[in-house]
């Protein structure tokens, strides 16, 4: 994976690239501990706010990565 000519990179764009690397390097094992360490912050907002719905944000990601 190719890295732009970026002078500033935003934290979710380092992390869509983690991911993306991880995924096409076939790390399957590591590529679901990233998502779920990414994804953990937000399930504990959720989870505070009595949204509970792991499922479908997992859903959605691995559309994102297309996988």
């Amino acid at each position: 994976m190719q890295l732009k000519n970026k002078l500033v990179w935003a934290v979710e764009e380092i992390k869509d690239l983690i991911e993306k690397t991880l995924y096409n390097e076939e790390y399957s094992d590591v590529i679901h501990s990233f998502i779920y360490f990414r994804l953990t912050p937000k399930l504990q907002k959720e989870h505070v706010a009595g949204l509970n719905d792991a499922a479908t944000m997992l859903t959605v990601h691995k559309k994102k990565l297309n996988i």
